[in-house]
């Protein structure tokens, strides 16, 4: 009776296995073939990411800036970006005219932490809208002829999101 042998892999995190009745060398390449596979998957993964970052311009609303901040965070996890490197990453997300904004306000801001960059770009890129004028933006939407339900639900709750608003539901 053949005995067999359980293979895991290697890179951390990873949770392939496999029950092998293969000997040693055999296995030993399986193993391979599997890291090798990951790697290439990892590797594009990056890749892709690493050239297609959130972009943002001025002149933008507060849902807009909603958005890029949601990609960004999703860009971040998934390039593992150090936070040096975020700080650069994301000044070079700006567009031009956004970019030489930030820096004419603060010509050493790529120095800044993430953080105190995202702020700067939201006081800079955001026009700022009064709650009242979003909600009654709100208050007058309706759904195009043409338009999906899901597009209006989600335009909707991004509105609504916006404005500060949320339902509360309890189950009794």
């Amino acid at each position: 009776m053949d005995s067999t042998t359980t293979l895991k892999c290697p890179i951390t995190g990873c949770t392939w296995s496999y029950e092998s009745i293969f000997g040693a060398e055999q296995s030993f390449q399986l193993i391979n073939i599997h890291v090798n596979n990951e790697q290439r998957l990892h590797n594009r993964t990056l890749q892709c990411l690493l050239e297609n970052p959130p972009t943002i311009d001025a002149g933008v609303d507060s849902e807009t800036l909603g958005a890029f901040t949601i990609r960004w965070k999703q860009y971040c996890n998934g390039s593992q970006l150090s936070e040096d490197m975020q700080s650069l990453k994301l000044f070079q997300c700006t567009s031009e005219s956004l970019g030489n904004l930030l820096l004419q306000s603060n010509p050493h801001i790529t120095d800044s932490s993430p953080d105190e960059l995202m702020q700067a770009i939201e006081k800079l890129a955001v026009i700022p809208n009064a709650k009242v004028v979003v909600r009654a933006e709100l208050m007058k939407m309706c759904q195009g002829s043409d338009e999906s339900i899901r597009t209006f639900s989600a335009k909707v709750q991004g509105k609504a999101h916006t404005c500060g608003l949320a339902v509360n539901f309890n189950q009794n």
